[in-house]
């Protein structure tokens, strides 16, 4: 992705609109009756805007709504069930106004990808295989865990 494309997606989002989708809660809604949670890490309700990269060619925007140091749900406009790997460009919203978004690049297996009609959008289940950079997942961490209270 040239950092013209980044530019464009992030200049799309006002500030005052980045503070506001910048807050990250955890979740707390119980399981369905009989389902088991296979997730290990805790994980927090955001809404951080994304770009999913697959094939190193085709991109798309989307939103992640549910995520932790380990992976991520994804709501894209397009059926990822075919696609095996994708890269993520997150946008961690600045925590002040004088700051841009922290960009985390990350490479991913798509665990799943279904329709969710509630969203009218496809919701993609994204395990995280290795972050771009080392300190970010780390940075990634500091932020849910600092900013936000654990389940």
């Amino acid at each position: 992705m040239s950092d013209e494309t980044i530019a464009d997606y992030t200049t799309d989002v006002p500030a005052d609109l980045q503070l506001a989708i910048s807050g990250a809660e955890p979740l707390t809604q119980p399981l369905a009756k009989g389902l088991k949670e296979h997730r290990r890490e805790p994980r927090f309700r955001v809404k951080w805007p994304t770009v999913v990269v697959v094939n190193e060619q085709k991109s798309c925007r989307g939103l992640i709504k549910d995520i932790s140091t380990k992976g991520a749900a994804v709501f894209l406009d397009i059926n990822l069930q075919s696609t095996k790997f994708v890269n993520l460009h997150i946008y961690l919203p600045p925590l002040n106004v004088e700051t841009g978004p922290h960009i985390i690049e990350v490479y991913g297996k798509v665990i799943y990808s279904v329709h969710d009609s509630n969203e009218c959008l496809f919701r993609s289940g994204i395990t995280f295989l290795k972050y771009h950079q080392e300190p970010d997942q780390t940075h990634l961490n500091d932020r849910l865990t600092k900013y936000h209270v654990t389940i």
